[in-house]
Formats: C-alpha cells, structure tokens, sequence
C-alpha cells in the first residue's frame, strides 16, 4: 500500500539493522514475564497506582497551559498552582451542575408515574408475557420432575438399620445473632464510602502538584532510567509519548464536548426534561469506550418513554443518539483523531478489558492512555516491543513483506487488491520496484537457503503473473511486423526470474510496446532465439535478461556470453540487475561484457528499451535545402 494509505512499519531496532532479527525466545518471553509482574504489581498497590496515573494523566493535560503562563512571566509554583485550581474549580463546578439537575430529577419522576404504568399495561397487552412466563415454568417443573430421582433411590442401603442400630441423633448446634454497635463501626459503614473517594481526590491533587513543580527533573529522571547510553531514543520515546497523549487526552475531550452539545441541544429541542444534564452526561460517560455511548443514551431514552404519553419522544430521541454517534463516529473521530492514540480497534477493547479487570471502572476510563503508553514504549525498548507488534496500529510488515506472504499463499486476490491500493496514489511501475521485486528477492534468498523447492517458485511466479495482468492497462499495443522491433524478456536462471521478465513486459505493454516473455529453461537449452521470432526480417531486436539476487562476476559472464551466442546479430541486449547496488556494480559490471547496457530498475529499464526502439527523427532541413524549397514555391 502507498505510504499516504497504510500506517508506516514499526520503527527498524539496531539488532535490525545489523542483519539480526530479535527473536521471540529472546525478547518475547522476557517481555511477557516482565508484563506478568507489572500486572501482579499493579493490580495489589492499586490504590496507590490509580492516583498516579490520574494525576499523570492529568498533569499531560495541564502542562500546555502551565508551559503558557511560565512564558508570559509566571513563575512555576504560581503557575502550576492556577492550573490546577482552574482544573478543580471547573471539574467540582461540572459536577455542581448534575448534581442539581439530577436533585430536580428526582423531585419530578413521581408524576411521571402514570406515563409509567400506561405504557408497562400496553407492552404487556401487545406482548404475552404472563402466557410465555407460565409456560416457562411449567415446562421447567416438568424437566426437574423427569431428573430428579425418587428419595427410594437416594436412601442408602442399609440406613435404616443404622440408624436404628445407634438409637442416638445429634444435638443441633445454637446459632445466635448478635449486632455489633459502636463509633467504629458507624465509620466504617457510614464514612467509609465517603472517606475513600475523597482520600483518592486528595491524593490526585497531591500528585498533580508535584508532577507539574518537578516537571522537568522527572523527566530527566525517566530518561535515565530509560535509557541513558542512549539518549536520543529515550528522548524520541519520551516525546513520542507525551505528544501522543496529549493529543489523544485533547482531541477526545474535543470530541465529546461536541458530542454532548449536541444530544443536549437536542433533547432541549425535543422535550426532554433536564436537556443540561443528558449533554453533561453523555460528556463524561463517552469517556468510556464502546460502552459510554450507550450508558449516556439509557438514562435520556428511559425518560422520554416515561414523560410522552406516546410513543414519538422515545423515537426521536433514539434517532438523535443514533443520528449523532454515527456522524461523530464515521466523519468527527477519524478527522480529528486520526492515529493520536496509535492503537489498532482491536487493541482499544483488550486494554479495556484488561485494565477494567484490573482496576474496575476507573481502569477503563483509564485504558487507552495507558495502553498508548505501553504502545509507544515497545516501539523503543526492545524487552517490550511484542506490545507495540500486537496493540499498535502501525503495520508489522512491510509491503514487500506483506506482498510476499500472500506469494507465498497463493493468494492472488489479495495480491491484486494491495496492488490496487498502491496504484491510487502511485504507479504500476514504482508498485513492481518498491513491492513486487523485493518481494521476489526475499524469494530468492529463500530459496538460496533451500526452503523453496521448485514447485513453490513456479506458483509465485504464476501468482505475479496473475495479479500484474489484473491490475495492469488493457491497452493496445503495437504487433512486431517487418518494421517493428521484437523485444523478448528473458529470465536468467529459474521461475523466480521469469517472473521479474513478466513485469518487464507488462510494464512496456503499457508503453504501447510488443514484448513476450521467454521462459529461462527454454532460452537456455534452444539454439538460437531468433527462430522463435516472429519475423526473421525485423529490422531490430531487443533482448532483456532479469537476473534476482547477487551473482559472482563468473555467473554474469557466462549469461551474457551465451546469450550473445544465441541472438542474432545486431541485437540489442540489456541486463537487468535488479537487486544490484553502485557498489555491486562497480564490482561486478566489468564481467558483463558483450552486453549493451545494465539497469536496476524496471522503471528505467523500460525508458532505455523505449528510447532504443523508438524511430530515429527526421534530421531537419539544410539551408541549401530549405532555400531550394523556398524558391520553387515562389516560382510556383
């Protein structure tokens, strides 16, 4: 896929680089068991943990305007202290606001009471429920008479006769019941619920204060303890990390401010009671994932079948939530969001799930900042980059690599469709030298290696030959006559080759150019290609030998001898090192003699071979000539 389409691949580690890929005994296990101890960590010191990332959170948000007043003159605690009591006032005036709009509630349900049972007779008149309830139980009393066994069968044999035998029974144990009264237990049962909230809150505030006065040497103490030999990928994974989340803290409160605007305005405009607390609520609650929405919309919609006597209000406001959450969804999210949290769909619901499980509620509000956390410091720290493979959304694989897994499958369609996706915004030319050949030279080293028989290069290359005439140009070309020149494309070696010839020829075939391709097992063993010609008399030919992967100066020699011994004479030849580099060349260009020229490009191989079979121009007219034609049209 084109770079503007697909997210790009994880970032390349140095073992990478090295020619050393990390393998999941090495760096897999040691992450996941590191995981497994974070996990167990957490999940016991949550209440000390939960405040943290609260506050860490929280202060990612308040940073940006505390940075802003430092820059307009403000010291740092005068700063760091009007953010964070900017932040409470607004967060206990918001709660103020549905705290009072829920009191008015409260005050006002029991005259919807009437609404209530009217509409519970009708959905019980439309619906049997009574019927469907007795005939669910009858049918289950039905099922435990038929499994439960006769108490005959349960007796054990000979328990009469025991108990008769011992003529004792034992004594029933007393049990009593005993309240238990006192100052602690009124603490305990009254004030605990109360206490621990508050407790929490006051850590929060404590945590905030501190992590925004010492900003700056926390930060340096994180890099430290990231990575202090190297300071540059601590500092690009710290940064990464707080731009992340502080976009994603941003564009998601954007978003839901625009979102609960919009439900309260409509349920003001419908006729819901208490419009300004819908709005609130769908505000907060839709910081939830997937589920917020749905909590935000069972409150309004229960009202609005409890105060209409019909059935309209209920309708509307469905349609409202519906019609909202589809365009903030399919057009608001993806324009403002785009990739902020860095996190695949799938990897949204596993971390919900899993800091739910681990922290309750406030793990899952807290789930995407956290896991985006996790995310960006796998794609930096080797130990833990298995996270950023599985929770990110940036591409594991690269395009050549994707492509040649589905080579590998046999997977034409799937092929086709990644060509498709590269050809919106690219070319079929750069589709075949940035994908289709390196995909064939990770072939060829697999089967340098010996791990792809001759079977398996036959179906890649049958599967490059059915997605390059799917998704190229279906134009005219020119037929090879007595004036036309006959361009062959021929595979050096084996079927992996004959594929690399095949793009050669689809390419020029868009150029408007004839060419065919020759199989490497039949030019090889053939006397003479100029036989299979069809016309011997064409005034040029021009032969292209594709050759994949490195070749000794030896092996390069002798192609381009035996080629030269088996066209005809003055054609033109062209070697297509397709894999080869300057220095490659410089090594390795000397033994390929006898041929007209080299190209590592498919792209620049079909503009040489175009220039070459182009007509040679008409030299214009000489002065004598010009003058000559001039005086006769005079005379004329």
């Amino acid at each position: 896929m084109p770079a503007s389409d697909a997210p790009e691949p994880l970032p390349v580690t140095p073992d990478e680089v090295a020619g050393a890929r990390p393998s999941f005994a090495a760096s897999g296990i040691g992450g996941a068991l590191t995981l497994i101890v974070a996990a167990a960590v957490l999940y016991f010191a949550r209440d000390i943990f939960v405040p943290l990332a609260i506050a860490a959170l929280l202060s990612f948000v308040l940073s940006p305007p505390m940075l802003w007043l430092r820059h307009h003159g403000i010291g740092r605690a005068p700063a760091a202290a009007a953010v964070v009591l900017f932040a409470f006032v607004a967060i206990l005036g918001f709660g103020s606001i549905v705290i009072g709009e829920v009191a008015s509630l409260g005050k006002e349900l029991p005259s919807y009471q009437t609404n209530i049972e009217s509409k519970l007779h009708a959905l019980r008149d439309a619906v049997p429920v009574d019927a469907l309830f007795q005939r669910g139980t009858r049918l289950v009393q039905e099922l435990r008479a038929e499994l439960t066994p006769s108490p005959a069968a349960l007796a054990p044999a000979g328990g009469a006769r025991a108990a008769s035998a011992t003529g004792t029974e034992q004594a029933p144990v007393p049990v009593e019941i005993q309240q238990q009264t006192g100052v602690l237990i009124f603490l305990e049962e009254v004030l605990g619920p109360v206490l621990k909230p508050l407790a929490t809150a006051g850590l929060v505030l404590v945590f905030v204060i501190f992590f925004l006065l010492n900003r700056e040497d926390l930060r340096d103490r994180f890099i430290r303890l990231a990575g202090a030999r190297d300071l540059h990928r601590a500092t690009r994974m710290l940064n990464d990390a707080v731009d992340r989340l502080s976009r994603y803290l941003l564009m998601q409160f954007v978003v839901n401010t625009i979102y609960g605007t919009l439900i309260g305005v409509g349920a003001f405009a419908i006729g819901v009671p208490n419009a300004a607390l819908w709005g609130a609520l769908s505000l907060v609650l839709r910081f939830l994932p997937y589920i917020g929405t749905w909590f935000a919309a069972l409150f309004p919609l229960g009202l609005a079948l409890a105060v209409s006597p019909g059935w309209g209000m209920f309708v509307e406001m469905l349609g409202l939530f519906a019609v909202v959450e589809l365009v903030t969804s399919n057009a608001l999210e993806p324009w403002l969001f785009g990739a902020s949290a860095g996190m695949s769909p799938v990897a949204v619901i596993v971390a919900a799930t899993f800091w739910t499980w681990l922290w309750g509620p406030i793990g899952l509000v807290l789930s995407t900042p956290l896991t985006a956390c996790l995310v960006v410091i796998g794609r930096y720290a080797q130990p833990l980059r298995f996270l950023a493979v599985l929770l990110g959304n940036e591409s594991p694989l690269a395009a050549e690599e994707s492509f040649y897994q589905r080579l590998l499958a046999g997977d034409a369609a799937e092929a086709a469709e990644q060509a498709e996706a590269f050809l919106k915004t690219g070319s079929l030319a750069g589709f075949c030298d940035q994908v289709a050949i390196p995909a064939l030279l990770m072939a060829q080293e697999d089967s340098d290696r010996g791990v792809l028989t001759r079977d398996q290069r036959g179906e890649i290359a049958d599967t490059i030959r059915e997605t390059i005439e799917s998704v190229g140009d279906d134009s005219q070309v020119d037929e090879p006559g007595d004036d036309k020149p006959v361009i062959e494309c021929l595979g050096a070696r084996n079927e992996l080759d004959d594929a690399a010839a095949a793009l050669l020829a689809q390419l020029l075939a868009e150029r408007g150019l004839a060419a065919r391709t020759t199989l490497a097992r039949h030019w090889l063993t053939e006397p003479r290609l100029a036989r299979n010609s069809p016309s011997a008399t064409s005034t040029q030919r021009v032969l292209c030998l594709s050759h994949l992967g490195s070749a000794p100066p030896t092996r390069i020699r002798l192609l381009t001898r035996r080629l030269r011994r088996r066209s005809s004479a003055g054609a033109n030849i062209l070697l297509g090192l397709w894999s080869a580099t300057s220095q490659y060349l410089n090594e390795r260009g000397e033994a390929a003699e006898g041929v007209d020229g080299i190209e590592t490009s498919l792209e620049q191989a079909v503009e040489r071979i175009a220039a070459a079979v182009a007509p040679p121009a008409e030299a214009p007219p000489s002065a004598d000539d010009a003058g000559a034609l001039a005086a006769s049209g005079s005379a004329a």
